[in-house]
């Protein structure tokens, strides 16, 4: 597990450029997730702000130091837009194509007509701060539709997604 899922959330902190005293959004508490939450507080991340339906994995985050928003309970991105006003300095996606929240995206899968939902990539390109990063650690693995290409060429973001070189850490 530590060969991989710990170089993953590793690479997620590469990727998004996080810094000491930023805020971050995460989207997925799995391990790689959890292993991440504990990658931004050693880098001394200001906040950190977990997000998932699972409430088990929310526990655990919470109990490693983050706020926490359950999608089931809550719409992701009023209740971030309340809680962080100016929106997080980095969001990182840590749930791949399983993120299907929309009806559509259900529909177009089951059609396959589309194999990744991003659901959690829409989000936090509405929600990163104009001209920061976006991390993308999540399994994707085909085709999506309804991605917000404009929006996230007008903010000016920086997104970076890929695997981990596990060599290089």
């Amino acid at each position: 597990m530590l060969s991989d899922i710990a170089c993953t959330a590793w690479h997620a902190m590469e990727l998004g450029e996080v810094k000491q005293g930023q805020t971050v959004a995460l989207w997925g508490r799995g391990p790689g997730g959890l292993i991440a939450i504990m990658c931004a507080k050693h880098r001394g991340v200001k906040r950190i702000i977990a997000i998932d339906h699972i409430p088990k994995r929310l526990e655990k985050a919470h109990e490693l130091g983050a706020e926490t928003i359950s999608y089931d309970e809550q719409l992701i991105i009023p209740t971030m837009l309340e809680i962080c006003k100016d929106g997080p300095d980095v969001c990182i996606d840590a749930t791949g194509f399983r993120y299907a929240k929309e009806t559509i995206h259900k529909i177009e899968r089951l059609l396959r007509l589309e194999t990744d939902a991003t659901s959690a990539i829409y989000e936090a390109i509405y929600l990163v701060k104009k001209f920061d990063n976006i991390s993308v650690i999540g399994d994707y693995y085909g085709l999506t539709n309804h991605f917000p290409i404009g929006a996230l060429f007008d903010k000016g973001i920086t997104f970076c997604a890929g695997v981990v070189c596990v060599q290089k850490y």
